[in-house]
């Protein structure tokens, strides 16, 4: 009796042993939630490539400033090249175009001096125009993909119910995700610079894609507003964002500036 009274407690320690599983990582935590949204992460593609079309970018609109010093120039563009790659291995990276002014037949230029601090002067503010749209590009992408583990530091996950609330550390900012049904509101912080935004996610398919953003940055005297628009496209393999709207508001004590951004991913080719 007291031999078949141990074999029951030894098999009920053994069935306790293997009922207990220990408690997630806060990174498996953190993979765990991020499964339920649309990332290339987790989409079955190795890599996807779109070139990137912007009103912003028109050769024609582009030109027209050069329009009194036309004769003595010529352009020469790659536009239609602009192009950004996903790939599961490398992350973002783009092939960015250029759309530069050189002078030519300078002895029949009235002013020389002018002409040339013109040409520099329009070629410095196009290839900062195109670099900030590469900025822009990558900053709402990067919504789209899980960060980095080693980019990520100081990871703290909460769940109450109703709201998961991520602490974390990544790029020199400190972090707070507030994650409730559809909505994400993120609050980040670095010295010199604080950023908050109100994120809404569109059901589909049972996932939640990132399809509008409210977001909030103040540095220093200047207040930046931001609102983006994100439409989806289904591409077999991966949804994508297709089409992006931004609507920017810059306030300072100075100046007040308003700038609106939009843009089309076509030609996506998935592997």
């Amino acid at each position: 009796m007291k031999r078949f009274l141990c074999h029951i407690i030894i098999f009920g320690i053994i069935v306790i042993q293997g009922s207990v599983s220990w408690a997630n990582t806060p990174w498996e935590e953190f993979n765990k939630l991020k499964e339920n949204y649309y990332l290339f992460d987790y989409q079955e593609v190795d890599s996807v490539t779109c070139r990137i079309v912007a009103p912003s970018l028109d050769p024609k609109k582009m030109s027209e400033p050069l329009k009194p010093i036309e004769k003595n120039i010529k352009i020469v563009e790659n536009i239609g090249d602009f192009k950004v790659t996903y790939s599961r291995d490398n992350g973002l990276t783009f092939v960015v175009p250029r759309f530069k002014a050189f002078i030519v037949s300078p002895e029949t230029a009235e002013d020389l001096k002018q002409l040339e601090y013109s040409v520099n002067s329009f070629n410095q503010s196009t290839e900062g125009a195109i670099q900030g749209l590469v900025q822009s590009i990558e900053g709402i992408l990067d919504e789209f993909m899980l960060p980095k583990k080693e980019s990520v530091s100081d990871l703290q996950v909460s769940n109450n119910g109703s709201e998961t609330t991520i602490k974390y550390n990544r790029r020199g900012a400190s972090h707070v995700d507030v994650y409730s049904g559809n909505m994400r509101k993120t609050n980040a912080n670095m010295p010199g610079l604080e950023l908050e935004s109100h994120d809404v996610f569109e059901n589909i398919k049972g996932k939640l894609f990132l399809s509008k953003s409210s977001i909030n940055i103040k540095q220093g005297e200047t207040t930046i507003d931001s609102k983006v628009v994100i439409q989806p496209k289904d591409l077999g393999r991966i949804f994508f964002p297709m089409f992006i709207e931004q609507k920017v508001h810059i306030s300072n004590p100075n100046f007040n500036m308003d700038a609106d951004l939009a843009l089309t991913f076509d030609q996506c080719k998935v592997d």
